[in-house]
């Protein structure tokens, strides 16, 4: 007798656990033939789905749907979406939809569908329902191409709570280069053995949590609850990861660039006047960018430093005219000839970090897979209020140990902002 879809999806899940234990027993080759029927049921689901009407829910306005969509429209960002570092096998689990899911944690009752998932590692009856991972690919990439921090970032997968990475310690240049220097040899010469200096970089991946309260009227009578409920869902978690990649104190959270040891931060003009920017102040960032980062840098500004930006302006001689500094072509800004983007992300006009030059290849993010959602009504038990969590596990952190001391010069950063003018 043929399986139906639900019997196929719970197949998929259970090969797919199962995969996953042998490869942490060091059983590859097992694994892999677990893989490979894994690929073949997830083909034959796809056949069955398409002939029996089990679609995506349809595209919302400036809403991409299912990792496939992502991965067609959106090349720039190629490689850092979920399918990209996760893998191709995205499970539905047996829902229909995200509506669906939603629709089943909202109710309350119980339900075989929905997997419980720990939080805290070896405790499995707490911390809310595992999103299925083509739902939670949904809320990770939707918003990816609106982030500023994660599209341009090294984004790599963490598959435990802690990632390490290896990196070259390339902070001092005046004689060697990370610990290797170039020897000129003579014909049958011997040459010298070095060593490099490494260093390593440790992600471990932080709890961020997004709180959502509603009434039981709107739960039971609200027009498209779950679909609204979804997209704040999204745009709540990439503005938080953004101003976390951007701010985070690395206390719990991400370490962000403005608290980036490597951080550089360039004084203001003598008698320079409070909540300004001057031509020269982006003249002297630029100066202490490493030239190795030119070629990815980007200027980021908060919304309140435009009316400077804008009306910045080049003196050409002692008395010639003045010609702007940002320059703006094919609807992009642009500033000394690198792309400059306005974030509210970043502090205010006057403030440490309201401009901000970086390279953004050269911060690391580490993103899990797991994606929890959970409800209760415990909080509003007075008011009939319905609490829904949504967590996400992602760290942050600059790949430099600190600002290089060059051959020659001053200090360089892949981060370089200007002190406060308050």
């Amino acid at each position: 007798m043929e399986k139906t879809i639900v019997e196929l999806r719970r197949e998929i899940v259970a090969k797919k656990k199962q995969a996953r234990s042998l490869l942490d027993q060091g059983k590859v080759e097992e694994a892999t033939d677990l893989v490979s029927e894994v690929e073949a049921l997830d083909s034959e689901l796809d056949l069955r789905e398409k002939a029996e009407g089990w679609n995506s829910p349809i595209p919302q306005p400036g809403y991409t749907v299912g990792p496939r969509a992502f991965m067609e429209t959106t090349s720039s960002v190629k490689g850092k979406d979920f399918r990209s570092m996760f893998g191709a096998d995205l499970s539905r689990g047996e829902f229909k939809d995200f509506d669906e899911f939603l629709g089943a944690v909202a109710s309350g009752r119980a339900d075989a569908r929905l997997e419980q998932r720990a939080m805290i590692e070896g405790v499995g009856s707490a911390g809310g329902f595992l999103v299925p991972t083509e739902f939670a690919s949904e809320l990770l990439d939707a918003s990816l191409e609106s982030e500023v921090v994660r599209p341009r970032a090294h984004v790599v997968p963490m598959i435990s709570d802690t990632k390490k990475i290896a990196c070259f310690d390339n902070s001092d240049h005046t004689n060697l280069y990370g610990g290797l220097a170039i020897q000129m040899l003579s014909e049958e010469g011997t040459a010298t053995r070095q060593t490099g200096k490494t260093r390593i970089v440790e992600l471990k991946a932080k709890k961020g949590a997004i709180y959502v309260q509603a009434s039981r009227e709107v739960l039971e009578d609200g027009m498209s609850f779950e679909e609204q409920l979804k997209n704040a869902m999204t745009s709540s978690l990439a503005f938080g990861m953004d101003y976390l990649f951007l701010q985070g104190t690395g206390a719990g959270e991400p370490l962000g660039i403005l608290n980036d040891p490597a951080l550089i931060v360039v004084s203001k003009e003598v008698s320079q006047a409070a909540s300004t920017i001057c031509y020269e102040n982006c003249v002297k960032m630029l100066a202490r960018l490493a030239p190795s980062c030119y070629s990815n840098a980007v200027w980021l500004a908060n919304n309140t430093t435009i009316p400077e930006m804008l009306t910045m302006q080049i003196a050409i001689g002692t008395a010639g005219s003045f010609i702007p500094a940002v320059v703006r072509s094919n609807g992009q800004n642009s500033l000394l000839n690198l792309p400059l983007i306005f974030t509210e992300k970043l502090p205010s006009l006057g403030s440490k970090g309201d401009i901000l030059l970086v390279d953004l290849s050269s911060y690391i993010v580490g993103m899990r897979s797991d994606l929890v959602i959970d409800r209760s009504n415990v909080p509003g038990w007075l008011t009939d209020m319905e609490d829904f969590r949504v967590i996400a596990r992602f760290d942050g952190m600059g790949s430099w140990k600190s600002a290089i001391t060059p051959k020659n010069g001053d200090s360089l950063s892949y981060c370089v902002t200007l002190e406060a003018r308050a």
